[in-house]
């Protein structure tokens, strides 16, 4: 499996590099990375892609650094009953553990750990961001 799935990932490689326009090349770290969570969702799910398919997955990702990838794949693998598609991931890499902030300690459930948070306009109806105490 592991075999199959690095040739799937040289392939679409060689086809990425056949493209009309030059694009961004992943990095090696991102495509093992995307490689090993693409293995390990077709393992989970009983499926196989084609390359196509892996290039798709590759494409889709290569803009996100290999922290964002990770992030995204581990929310996918716990929150998606199916096999995740690119999508799945993306919508899942900045979302962010709502016990638990990005440094590991807790944060603040008003800012979500984003160190801003809604507060009520002023000066009329409606909510405006205002950085957060908890990030002081």
């Amino acid at each position: 499996m592991e075999m199959e799935m690095e040739q799937a990932a040289r392939r679409a490689r060689r086809l990425m590099q056949y493209e009309e326009k030059p694009a961004s090349q992943p990095s090696e770290e991102q495509l093992k990375v995307i490689t090993k969570w693409v293995g390990m969702f077709m393992e989970l799910n009983h499926k196989e892609i084609s390359e196509l398919g892996m290039a798709a997955y590759i494409e889709g990702l290569k803009d996100l650094s290999v922290a964002e990838i990770e992030r995204g794949c581990q929310r996918a693998l716990k929150e998606v009953d199916h096999m995740p598609t690119v999508a799945h991931i993306r919508q899942r890499v900045n979302v962010y553990d709502e016990t638990v902030g990005t440094s590991g300690e807790r944060g603040c459930e008003l800012c979500r750990w984003t160190g801003w948070r809604l507060v009520p306009r002023t000066d009329g109806p409606g909510d405006v961001a205002k950085k957060c105490g908890c990030q002081t």
